[in-house]
């Protein structure tokens, strides 16, 4: 953190419990810095979570590859408080369905049995890409990870996809 960052307490951020500069938020700066990498070489899951550890210092990081659409269905359904932490949104057609969009990428704040997470899905075209999962504690985390692999393991809609 720098001199010109202010600091809010967690709980009172409008989009994250976890927001530490008011004046710019420092995931978009995260994001952005994420998508050059990605661009030039791949691996912005690396420097996410690099940055995540500069400016979470203790917090448990944890690296899982759920479908997209499900995970943000699951996220919507069974967490309270989702909130996006990224202004805008970017999305790409499914190759394989037509009307059907997926995140390239994304970074939310939910609250799971009363423990506040951060879900960022890194810049990637892949349904499966990298999703991190950040949290205080990380048997917490784990525990998050766990029910979130449990449900949204398997099909999308009625029909299996190949």
């Amino acid at each position: 953190m720098d001199s010109t960052d202010e600091v809010d307490h967690i709980g009172e951020s409008v989009t994250s419990p976890f927001t530490l500069n008011s004046s710019v938020d420092w995931r978009e700066t995260a994001m952005n810095d994420a998508l050059t990498v990605e661009a030039r070489r791949g691996q912005s899951e690396r420097l996410l979570r690099r940055i995540v550890r500069e400016r979470l210092p203790g917090y448990a990081v944890l690296s899982v590859y759920p479908e997209r659409l499900h995970l943000l269905q699951w996220l919507r359904a069974a967490c309270q408080n989702f909130r996006t932490c990224l202004t805008g949104s970017s999305e790409y057609e499914s190759v394989n369905e037509r009307e059907t969009y997926w995140s390239y990428m994304g970074w939310y704040a939910v609250e799971w049995e009363g423990n506040a997470f951060e879900v960022i899905l890194t810049p990637d075209y892949d349904l499966n890409g990298d999703t991190l999962v950040v949290g205080a504690d990380a048997a917490r985390v784990h525990a998050f990870c766990d029910a979130l692999i449990k449900a949204t393991d398997g099909p999308v809609g009625r029909c299996l996809r190949y």
